[in-house]
């Protein structure tokens, strides 16, 4: 996963960092110095918070507090969230990145949209 801040890399659980590390920062950087996209055919990370024509004014906030200050924290911590709809009162959510392996996630997440907002209920979804 990537992002304009940083990139994060699984291995294989056995696998030995001090031995993979350095492969994996010459290929980046190789890739990064060739001017290359990072990926082709892909969709920009934030276009699920764009803002549409069509999104009710609730939608619209949902997106704002996503971008401008539900995102940006989880992205400190080496995650990242995509914005998936709004069900039945339920904002749905993705957790991606380191995020979505952390235990306490969810309920970091939780606690961080009720101290950011009167959102709606969330639910995380694959």
């Amino acid at each position: 996963m990537f992002s304009p801040d940083f990139l994060t890399v699984e291995k294989e659980e056995d696998a030995n960092w001090a031995h993979i590390k350095p492969e994996v920062f010459s290929l980046t950087m190789e890739h990064l110095m060739s001017g290359k996209p990072i990926l082709t055919g892909a969709v920009d990370a934030r276009e699920d918070t764009t803002i549409q024509e069509g999104d009710s004014e609730i939608v619209q906030m949902i997106k704002e507090l996503l971008e401008t200050r539900i995102r940006p924290a989880i992205m400190e911590d080496g995650g990242d969230i995509e914005y998936r709809g709004f069900e039945n009162g339920e904002v749905l959510l993705k957790l991606r990145g380191a995020c979505r392996t952390c235990d306490s996630s969810v309920v970091t997440l939780k606690n961080g949209i009720e101290a950011c907002s009167p959102l709606p209920a969330f639910r995380i979804v694959d």
